[in-house]
């Protein structure tokens, strides 16, 4: 049987898979000038799938970790003051700076203007207390532009808020069972406001439409919990899922429109193929779980700068964006990007490297001058197994 002990280098190189495909995402900006531009710009637009990635792997990782301690003395207050000095003073400290001093510093740029208009009234609230994506729902936009991105954390946060107490109350069997019905629930609770004609973002943003992911992170981390005769079953599971999974997702993505995108918003991706891509993210968890140490998935995801890339990605989640913006705003214009037989893919791989750079610096010193340090107070919490 398994144990949250049990480290798997190979899954902070998945986290470094995840947080490459958002940045590749929100960074792909050429204009598109022949076919080959087009096809390339669609399937780079698919990185917006790295939070689903993230999303696995929370529920992967933080069931582990509650069902391992479960019936300890002090549970919820390990639980919650541990994952309380990982995410909260890099989070604290990014909305502070990007409400009230970004705009001291950049008081006349466009950012700061698209800020001003997403700060008015009292939405500021909703940021301090984690709960953005709430506030997504209810005015149906994504907010402050640099803050955009919060909405997945405070999904994340709402889910460690809750599931605790449902692996405190329910037995194995019955929690793997609410994990399969909150993976039928979720698509199917999309799909009404689909219907219903809800604006995108709202589907996009609840906690409660975006559980699929969560729930099959934490259905096989609680899979893996069995005995090692039934764990080889998850190996089964997770060849046979992944690629019908897969074929879904590309499936919805050539009938939404191949040349288009295959873009979050679309009603098709919003209803089946988050589900989808959920699936298939966590059949490719449970398989780099089991990779033997020399097979071809364990080395690719072994390999030190997916390694670098997993240690980094919170506060590159946070930084990237911003960054981003300023790089192409102040530097690196998308009109400047250099060409090549007339298609600007080369001025995008240049402009890729230019804004994530500084984003990458900012994020090491972020981990040895705020994170690390807080972290090891962690030690002052441990984990009594």
């Amino acid at each position: 049987m398994w144990s949250s002990a049990d480290r798997i280098p190979a899954l902070d190189g998945l986290r470094g898979v995840a947080i490459l495909l958002v940045i590749l995402f929100h960074h792909t900006l050429m204009r598109q000038a022949t076919a080959f531009d087009a096809a390339y710009v669609n399937v780079a637009r698919l990185g917006w799938s790295g939070v689903d990635l993230f999303f696995v792997l929370s529920g992967f990782l933080i069931t582990g970790l509650l069902v391992d301690s479960k019936g300890e003395p002090h549970y919820f207050r390990t639980f919650y003051i541990r994952r309380a000095l990982r995410i909260l003073p890099l989070y604290l400290l990014f909305v502070f700076f990007v409400l009230h001093v970004s705009p001291r510093l950049w008081p006349d740029t466009t950012v700061a203007q698209m800020g001003r208009e997403a700060m008015a009234g009292r939405s500021e609230v909703w940021y301090w207390l984690l709960a953005p994506n709430i506030l997504f729902a209810r005015e149906e936009t994504l907010g402050h532009p640099n803050l955009a991105v919060t909405w997945s954390l405070g999904i994340e946060e709402q889910f460690y808020l809750l599931w605790p107490f449902v692996v405190a109350l329910l037995d194995r069997r019955r929690l793997m069972w609410t994990c399969a019905g909150l993976i039928l629930i979720a698509p199917a609770v999309r799909t009404m406001l689909v219907f219903d004609g809800a604006a995108p973002v709202v589907p996009y943003v609840l906690p409660f439409c975006r559980m699929d992911a969560l729930a099959a992170g934490a259905w096989v981390a609680l899979a893996f919990r069995w005995p090692p005769a039934e764990a080889a079953r998850v190996r089964v599971w997770a060849r046979t899922v992944l690629p019908i999974a897969a074929a879904g997702v590309f499936a919805i993505w050539y009938f939404e429109d191949p040349l288009d995108n295959a873009d979050w918003a679309e009603p098709l991706m919003q209803t089946a193929g988050y589900t989808a891509i959920a699936l298939c993210f966590a059949a490719l968890l449970a398989l780099t779980a089991v990779a033997p140490a020399g097979s071809v998935l364990a080395r690719v995801l072994t390999t030190s700068p997916l390694r670098m890339f997993g240690k980094y990605s919170y506060a590159l989640y946070l930084f990237h964006v911003p960054i981003r913006r300023y790089v192409r705003d102040a530097y690196f214009p998308v009109d400047s990007f250099p060409t090549w037989f007339d298609s600007p893919l080369p001025g995008q791989i240049l402009f890729y490297i230019v804004a994530t750079a500084p984003a990458l610096v900012l994020a090491w010193a972020s981990w040895h001058v705020l994170e690390a340090p807080v972290l090891r107070l962690r030690r002052w919490f441990p984990y009594a197994r």
